[in-house]
């Protein structure tokens, strides 16, 4: 039984893997994989460490980046609009993961605060138009699912929130400590898993394909 709000549960986000449709738990464990490599939110604290320590940065000039990624955000939606029906959603969201491992493997290459590499990470913005995109598509369908398994729209939007909300909490000291270890770590391991989201993602249009 999934939490209320006199008796919420911290782990409700498990009812999307109770289900009997296998389509929602590929579809969810696709979302909860983007979730926790995307760029702007899970990985804040790492890129910030990266443009101050790395980089060398002042706050002035980080400022205006996270102007530009903000400009990059508002702008793909516009991008998700055009790109959507002509590709199609999973040739999108193919695409939108590879952008995303392109401009975190952009960010590993800019390994200190000379212009190549200033200008590398500048560069990552670039692809950045379709990384922050990726997670549209994949909510929609692990929606979808969920309806189809019989739960209220309501319900599933309340349990994807819980599974993001635990990432967020775990997402920061996971890859802190990655970077802790190796700089640009966080950066290829994020690359790897926004890749490999795509395994889950194909596995729920398959099974919701076969009515599963």
């Amino acid at each position: 039984k999934s939490g209320t709000a006199t008796n919420p549960n911290p782990i409700s986000f498990l009812t999307l893997f109770r289900r009997k449709k296998s389509s929602l738990a590929w579809f969810t464990l696709a979302q909860a994989m983007q979730k926790l490599s995307t760029p702007t939110e899970s990985l804040s604290s790492v890129t910030t460490f990266h443009i101050q320590q790395v980089l060398q940065w002042n706050p002035i000039e980080y400022g205006r980046i996270l102007m530009v990624e903000g400009f990059s955000w508002m702008c793909g939606s516009r991008f998700t609009k055009k790109l959507l029906p002509l590709l199609g959603d999973q040739r999108f969201v193919l695409m939108c993961n590879v952008a995303a491992a392109l401009a975190f493997g952009l960010r590993a290459l800019a390994r200190d605060c000379g212009r190549k590499a200033r200008a590398l990470f500048l560069l990552s913005l670039v692809p950045m138009l379709a990384a922050n995109q990726k997670c549209v598509v994949v909510d929609a369908a692990a929606v979808d699912a969920a309806v189809a398994s019989g739960m209220g729209r309501g319900e599933c939007s309340a349990a994807l929130a819980n599974i993001n909300a635990v990432i967020y909490i775990v997402a920061p000291p996971l890859w802190a400590s990655l970077y802790k270890k190796y700089k640009f770590l966080p950066f290829y391991c994020a690359a790897g898993i926004t890749l490999a989201s795509q395994i889950p993602y194909y596995l729920g249009k398959r099974a919701a394909a076969n009515g599963d």
